[in-house]
């Protein structure tokens, strides 16, 4: 029973720090821009 514990115990810091990491993942990717434009081809400046 001790060791299913440990595991379980593991287990659960494990999906933690998981989870951590993706939030900051997601948190970070909300601030950034949806899109880049580098140069754009084919359209006539005064229309923009």
């Amino acid at each position: 029973m001790v060791v299913v514990l440990i595991v379980s115990g593991v287990q659960l810091l494990m999906l933690g720090i998981l989870g951590e990491y993706l939030w900051r993942n997601f948190d970070e990717s909300r601030n950034r821009p949806g899109f880049i434009v580098d140069k754009m081809i084919g359209f006539n400046k005064e229309k923009i």
